[in-house]
């Protein structure tokens, strides 16, 4: 009897049969990737295909009529295009219009990793945590290991108040990729998380990030939540302008500003990019301003510093 270990994905369990038994044991993005090298070792390819994921059906389902104008999208050159498209809607909180892009490609590519990342960071950045990690295990089933993918559970263990788990997994792919920039501003946007706030070494990552890539609007964006911190607050509006000079619609440099402002207490310019906002996002998700006038109130009579820089990760 062959002595291998095959590991088959089911939903969100993994089955390992050794000697003609069933083990279930729970599916991480580690397990994956050492049963497909196995897998490898031995035939050098996969087994078998996995089964598709099943978000990534049900949003398929949901967006059943944008495969009807498919003309052009099997031209890898028109997908790189479309790709780069979505992946600034999601930069700007648009995931609606993103989630149509990567639905498209998929519906021609089922296996499209880049599409499947980019469906699994909307998961994560709009709370749907076990959509995204199901996605990036199965990215990561498919490809591993698929950097994108990494660099998309960090980010989601960020989002999750986790910034240890983080700042473990960009470092992870920078040690396998040195010349990542994502990874190491994703090392920067860890330190400064509250949960850590080592913004002495975060600043200088991204000084450094930004010697080598002066235009990273990333990197100045890292730059800018530094200044904020420190309540520099005139300092990080400079910098959040300089992030929206070539995309007026980035939602963190938008949120940055508001909250600058209101630390000014100039609420007239507050709302001014408040607006803003709402223009470019009808179904924006943050205290309508008068709400957040309160909340800095009573922050300002506390103790306490105020902790909206919560939001800037």
């Amino acid at each position: 009897m062959n002595k291998n270990i095959i590991t088959l994905m089911i939903a969100s369990a993994t089955i390992i049969i050794v000697g003609g038994v069933l083990i279930p044991v729970l599916l991480v993005p580690q397990v994956i990737e050492d049963s497909y090298n196995l897998q490898r070792e031995t035939k050098n390819q996969p087994i078998y295909d996995p089964p598709d994921s099943i978000c990534v059906t049900k949003i398929l389902n949901q967006h059943q009529g944008d495969d009807d104008d498919l003309d052009g999208f099997g031209v890898s050159t028109k997908i790189r295009t479309d790709l780069d498209h979505a992946n600034d809607f999601v930069e700007s909180g648009l995931y609606e219009d993103a989630s149509e892009i990567y639905a498209k490609i998929l519906h021609i590519n089922k296996k499209n990793s880049y599409a499947l990342v980019g469906m699994a960071n909307i998961a994560a950045e709009t709370g749907e945590f076990s959509c995204a990690e199901e996605i990036y295990s199965h990215v990561l089933w498919l490809d591993p290991p698929n950097i994108n993918a990494k660099l998309g559970i960090a980010r989601m263990h960020l989002l999750q108040d986790k910034p240890e788990l983080a700042k473990q997994e960009y470092e992870e792919v920078s040690n396998m990729d040195t010349n990542n920039i994502k990874a190491k501003i994703g090392v920067g946007n860890s330190l400064i998380h509250p949960h850590i706030r080592d913004v002495q070494n975060a600043e200088i990552i991204f000084d450094k990030i930004l010697d080598i890539e002066p235009k990273n609007y990333n990197a100045i964006l890292g730059k800018a939540n530094v200044y904020f911190i420190k309540q520099q607050y005139h300092n990080a509006i400079e910098k959040y302008n300089e992030v929206l000079a070539p995309n007026p619609k980035k939602i963190k440099a938008l949120e940055g500003l508001v909250y600058s402002y209101i630390l000014l207490e100039d609420m007239g310019s507050a709302k001014v990019h408040y607006d803003k906002i709402l223009s470019f996002h009808d179904q924006y998700q943050i205290p309508m301003i008068d709400e957040i006038e309160e909340q800095i109130n009573k922050l300002t009579q506390s103790t306490d510093k105020p902790e909206l820089d919560q939001g800037l990760n």
